[in-house]
């Protein structure tokens, strides 16, 4: 069964295409083998001739369909399947947290990464192994939930709006045989649910774990993110899997960024947009600790992004400088147009090219630094007796 939009229950018929454009097979009993073409050959015989978009549909002729719809500006398309990567411990959970309880319980001059989000936000499911219930409730706390729930309660009504499944055991929502790749029977009754709840955001908690296949095989991982976007195609949600980054190490430009996301193991192939997140390099952090903008190195974050979504494009190329909040409830905050117009240099240190982050008063370069270490005049300045004020009867 499905919603449309009145509410109203609406069954799908075997062969009818759905939302996300796909034909459902009709109900048959698939065969009991072990060989794949056969297997690809009975699935054939169960769709309807029909399923390619011939010239006559309409298609060729149809307005041009305009930009990609947006859930958050210039970040999140809507309706697509994409990931997000960083390395362990980063912050992936809490970012799309606090992501997600604004848009499940909005409030007037809601952001996320300073873009603007819907006023009327929309229903969400958050699937996760990594955080158990009582942490979800801590971080639920931190991030001001309660207030949120309270607040929509009493202005618009009571409504669920946010769906969270934590710990799933042993459960997961593709697995791989060695042989082939498919989506579980918790994937499909996933996936059921969520065309009938309608959510804005599907939010899944970490790939390698409820995705249990070879993530090192780019077949399997195809195959995976396929299944993602199926989801997003059916459900009409955004579906977002968060992936990890092995290497720990500070990143020294948006490359690298790239390069660890596609070494990692971790790398999506199938997905329309991949969102990657990273320590700053130390010159980069420098940088922004010399504008005011940040105190610590490890406050400092490279923000990147690749994928076929032309509005996206621009993530590819000048990525965003991001801060993070002293508090969970600042979440993470986009540093990138002041940084810039505070240092001119900051596209040369995206692109890992070592520039001087300051100049001393003459206008000229600072003495370089190793490993950050003070040079020996400034040691001699620092521990030279310094000279006494002139007096108010000196001769001179």
């Amino acid at each position: 069964m499905q919603t449309n939009n009145s509410g109203a229950a609406h069954a799908v018929a075997p062969g009818e295409r759905t939302r996300g454009g796909l034909i459902q097979p009709k109900a048959a009993t698939p065969p009991k083998t072990s060989n794949i073409q056969a297997m690809i050959d009975w699935e054939l015989d169960q769709l309807d001739t029909d399923f390619f978009w011939k010239s006559d549909d309409g298609w060729v002729n149809a307005p041009d369909p305009g930009e990609t719809p947006m859930i958050v500006p210039g970040l999140i398309p809507q309706g697509v399947g994409m990931g997000l990567a960083a390395m362990g411990k980063m912050g992936k959970t809490v970012m799309m947290a606090d992501l997600f309880g604004k848009m499940a319980w909005p409030m007037p001059g809601d952001t996320w990464l300073g873009r603007p989000l819907p006023e009327k936000g929309g229903r969400v499911v958050f699937v996760t192994r990594e955080e158990d219930r009582p942490r979800m409730t801590r971080l639920a706390n931190m991030l001001g939930w309660p207030e949120r729930k309270k607040f929509h309660e009493e202005n618009n009504g009571d409504e669920l709006r946010f769906m969270l499944r934590s710990q799933l055991k042993t459960s997961a929502l593709v697995l791989s045989d060695g042989r082939k790749v498919s989506p579980t029977k918790y994937m499909l009754k996933l996936q059921k649910f969520a065309c009938e709840f309608e959510p804005v955001l599907s939010f899944f908690d970490t790939h390698s774990k409820l995705f249990m296949i070879d993530q090192n095989s780019r077949v399997e991982t195809s195959v995976a993110s396929d299944i993602l976007c199926d989801y997003a195609a059916v459900s009409g949600s955004t579906a977002i899997s968060s992936l990890h980054i092995n290497n720990k190490s500070e990143i020294k430009s948006l490359d690298q960024l790239r390069r660890e996301i596609s070494g990692s193991g971790a790398a999506v192939d199938g997905v329309r947009m991949m969102l990657g997140m990273g320590f700053a390099g130390r010159e980069l952090a420098q940088a922004a600790i010399d504008a005011g903008l940040a105190t610590e190195h490890k406050q400092v974050y490279i923000f990147g992004g690749w994928g076929n979504i032309p509005e996206l494009d621009y993530l590819s190329q000048k990525p965003l400088i991001l801060r993070r909040g002293a508090t969970m409830r600042d979440g993470y905050i986009d540093i990138t147009d002041q940084l810039r117009a505070a240092n001119p240099f900051i596209d040369l240190l995206v692109d890992g090219i070592k520039v001087p982050t300051s100049k001393s008063a003459d206008g000229t370069a600072p003495a370089k630094r190793g490993r950050g270490r003070p040079t020996k005049a400034e040691v001699a300045a620092r521990t030279a007796t310094p000279a006494a004020a002139p007096s108010d009867d000196c001769p001179f």
